[in-house]
């Protein structure tokens, strides 16, 4: 769903607001001290990601998603969509 289908104006996005699909890459904790870690991208654990919440932060104080470097997709997730 996030791949495309919230990107123009279609059903999922009746308005046409702008989207903008982010993965953030898992980088596991080096220990099992570390706990969940500041890079992981765990299901659960991404809201303790660091880059996440550096997004947050920068959207929430006015920052657009141009501002944020638009799409950011590491993974095959576009040529699985197609």
């Amino acid at each position: 769903m996030c791949a495309k289908r919230w990107h123009g104006r279609n059903r999922f996005n009746p308005s046409g607001m702008s989207t903008y699909a982010r993965e953030y890459l898992h980088k596991a904790p080096a220990s099992v001290l570390e706990g969940r870690g500041m890079e992981s991208g765990a299901h659960v654990d991404i809201m303790g990601n660091v880059a996440l919440i550096e997004d947050v932060l920068r959207v929430a104080t006015g920052a657009s998603g141009i501002d944020l470097g638009g799409d950011r997709i590491h993974s095959d997730v576009m040529k699985i969509f197609e």
